[in-house]
C-alpha cells in the first residue's frame, strides 16, 4: 500500500492508495475531511510556543499557553499596557489578556481608552493593539528605562 502524507497547522493527514485513481478520489475528499477534522485537531494540538522578539528576553516571555509575562514591570500603568501590547504585536489581543499580564485590572477603563493615551492604543474589532507612537514609546522610552533602571538596580541588563 503507499501513503500520501500531507501536512497542515494542526497534524498530518495521510491518504492510503494502491491507484492513482484512489489517490485522485482521496485527494479530491481532502478539502472535506479538513473542514471536519480541524476544528477538533486544533483544539488537541499543542500550540506552538511564542518567543521574544529578538532582543527583548530580558524584558518578557511567553508562558506554555502564549500568555505574556513581563520580567521588568514598568512603573506606570500606561508603560505597563504598551509593553504586552508590544509583546502580542502585530497580533492584536483582548483586554482581558492585557489584564492578565500585567495585572491591571480595568486596563480599558483606566488605561486603554483614556484620552491622554489614545495615541498610543488602537482598538482593532474587540481587541487591542499598539499604534505607531505606541511602538516608538516601547522601544524608544519604556525598554530602554526599564534596563537603565535594572543596571543601576546592579541587575545584568
Amino acid at each position: 500500500m503507499k501513503r500520501a502524507v500531507i501536512k497542515t497547522d494542526f497534524g498530518a493527514l495521510e491518504i492510503t492508495y494502491q491507484t492513482h485513481d484512489e489517490l485522485d478520489n482521496g485527494l479530491k475528499s481532502l478539502p472535506e475531511d479538513v473542514t471536519l477534522i480541524q476544528p477538533v485537531a486544533q483544539k488537541l494540538a499543542p500550540r506552538p510556543t511564542r518567543h521574544p522578539k529578538p532582543g527583548y528576553e530580558d524584558v518578557y516571555a511567553f508562558t506554555p499557553n502564549s500568555v505574556v509575562e513581563l520580567l521588568r514591570l514598568p512603573p506606570s500603568a500606561v508603560e505597563a499596557a504598551a509593553l504586552a501590547l508590544f509583546a502580542y504585536y502585530p497580533d492584536t489581543v483582548p483586554s482581558a489578556m492585557v489584564e492578565r499580564s500585567t495585572g491591571i485590572s480595568g486596563v480599558v477603563r483606566r488605561v486603554l481608552t483614556q484620552t491622554p493615551y489614545r495615541k498610543y492604543f488602537q482598538k482593532v474589532g474587540k481587541d487591542y493593539a499598539l499604534t505607531r507612537d505606541g511602538l516608538a514609546l516601547v522601544v524608544e522610552g519604556v525598554v530602554p528605562k526599564l534596563r537603565a533602571a535594572a543596571t543601576a538596580g546592579g541587575e545584568a541588563p
